[in-house]
């Protein structure tokens, strides 16, 4: 008997990608998106410590 083959190994899907929610310009002047997912990144995480909003960077 033969429980394992020799063939490749599957495939991933293609990720798709994802939808921008949400966008900040930061004091040098330059834009960060967000898609909302997961941790937010430094930039995010730096505007919403300061007092801002996920509502006023929602696109």
């Amino acid at each position: 008997m033969i429980f394992f083959t020799m063939d490749e190994p599957k495939s991933k899907k293609d990720k798709k990608s994802v939808i921008v929610h949400y966008r900040i310009k930061d004091d040098h002047g330059n834009t960060h998106e967000w898609s909302g997912r997961g941790r937010p990144p430094k930039a995010f995480a730096d505007f919403f410590n300061k007092g801002g909003s996920r509502d006023s960077c929602r696109i």
